[in-house]
């Protein structure tokens, strides 16, 4: 049985919850043992230890089948929290999409299999949004831009490790946004003309969520993400 995890805001407060069975259930009501080290971390004290507590949690969603017990209605789209409040860190990948490189970037000879990772940092406490949200435009650009990502929730602390080491490590996965000032990013008064810092790590600059789902659940290869603006694709 699959099942997801979530952050909602509930009596006004950020409230972790389970989603399986068709159902909502709040953790700290089915599973406060879950919560107990650190309850105002929320979801943050399942993912330092996931091997662990992922096996918690497919045998606390077999229990629930039947029963109602912790059982919300089920949240609206702007209940929705950013799932994690808030990460150590928000690492993000740039440069994945091709189109968007030779287009919108203006690169016209970018390879990325030719060169080196692109990696940036975002602030967690001040750019998640949670899911269904408005955003803070950033009112001294004129040239906002978006890109959807597949975001990677890890569930233990590894370094120096194998590709293979490293996807072991995957506890889950949530749909984010990263938005760009584009014009602050390629300003040409800057002295490299590129900043990354300017144009991506301003506040609401990463839309996240609406829910974790385990890995065990995901087939990252064969997922399909889309995009709308103003119900453009």
């Amino acid at each position: 049985m699959s099942f997801a995890l979530a952050t909602v805001r509930l009596n006004s407060g950020p409230t972790p919850v389970l989603e399986a069975h068709g159902r909502h259930y709040v953790l700290s009501e089915v599973a406060p043992e879950l919560l107990a080290s650190s309850p105002e971390r929320g979801l943050m004290n399942l993912f330092p230890r996931w091997d662990r507590v992922e096996k918690e949690l497919v045998r606390l969603v077999e229990r629930l089948e039947t029963g109602e017990t912790g059982v919300i209605a089920a949240p609206g789209i702007y209940d929705y929290m950013t799932p994690l409040q808030y990460p150590a860190k928000v690492v993000l990948g740039g440069a994945n999409y091709y189109e968007h490189m030779h287009k919108e970037v203006g690169l016209p000879d970018f390879r990325k299999e030719n060169g080196m990772p692109v990696f940036f940092l975002k602030p967690p406490s001040t750019s998640l949004v949670g899911c269904g949200k408005t955003v803070r435009y950033p009112a001294q650009s004129s040239k906002l831009d978006w890109e959807i990502e597949l975001a990677v929730i890890i569930g233990r602390t590894v370094r120096r490790v194998s590709e293979n080491e490293a996807a072991s490590a995957i506890a889950g996965y949530a749909v984010g946004i990263d938005l760009s000032a584009r014009d602050w990013q390629l300003n040409p008064k800057h002295p490299f003309k590129f900043d990354l810092f300017g144009g991506k790590a301003f506040d609401d600059s990463c839309p996240l969520g609406p829910k974790i789902v385990p890995s065990r659940f995901v087939d990252p290869g064969k997922l399909q993400l889309k995009l709308l603006v103003n119900g453009e694709l």
